[in-house]
This record gives C-alpha cells, sequence and structure tokens, in this order.
C-alpha cells in the first residue's frame, strides 16, 4: 500500500463521519455544502472536492505533518507496509539489524 492509497482510506473513513472536529466544527458544514452547493454557477469537480477534503483532514486531523510524520502514523500497526511504501529494500532493513529506529537514523 502506498501513502496515497492509506490517506484516501482515512480521508473516506473521516468524510462518511461527516468531518468531525472538535474545534473546527463548521468544516463539516462548509464541506458538506461544497459537495452539494445550493444555487447554480458554483460546483466543484469530484477531485477538487477529494483535494479540499484531504487538505483539511491533514490540516485539522493530522495536525499538518511532517511527510515521515505522516508515513509513520498511517503505517504505525504495519511496518512491513511502511517500508514497502518508502520503498526500503529487505537488504536495508536487514542491515539496520531489523529495528526501524536504527533504520530512520541511517536514512536521515
Amino acid at each position: 500500500m502506498q501513502l496515497y492509497e492509506a490517506l484516501s482510506e482515512h480521508v473516506t473513513e473521516w468524510s462518511k463521519r461527516a468531518y468531525p472536529h472538535a474545534e473546527y466544527s463548521t468544516i463539516s458544514e462548509i464541506l458538506s455544502w461544497a459537495a452539494n452547493p445550493d444555487g447554480e454557477g458554483f460546483q466543484l469537480r469530484t477531485p477538487q472536492l477529494r483535494a479540499l477534503e484531504t487538505y483539511w483532514y491533514l490540516r485539522l486531523v493530522e495536525g499538518t505533518p511532517r511527510v515521515f510524520d505522516l508515513y509513520n502514523r498511517l503505517f504505525e500497526d504495519d511496518k512491513s507496509n511502511l517500508l514497502g511504501a518508502l520503498g526500503v529494500p529487505d537488504e536495508a532493513f536487514k542491515q539496520s539489524n531489523f529495528k526501524v529506529q536504527n533504520l530512520w537514523e541511517k536514512i536521515r
């Protein structure tokens, strides 16, 4: 699984729950309206709406993480998929003695 696929799953779940956020609850109303606006003249295409959902998910839910931190969060329960998504070869992981922290230190 790649980062965009994992992120898409999380955004879809957030969308299905009507974009909950304790501090910025209005985002639910805004994104719901953007999906089905009142009146004529304004209509986002599906990819545009998805981009907005993803942007606000990253900002509000994930707290605008650094890319590396986002990888770690989205793949925290599956280090094998994390390494695959990052394109880390098995040999590099083996050289780090199968310790993710050692690998990160070598990469940085």
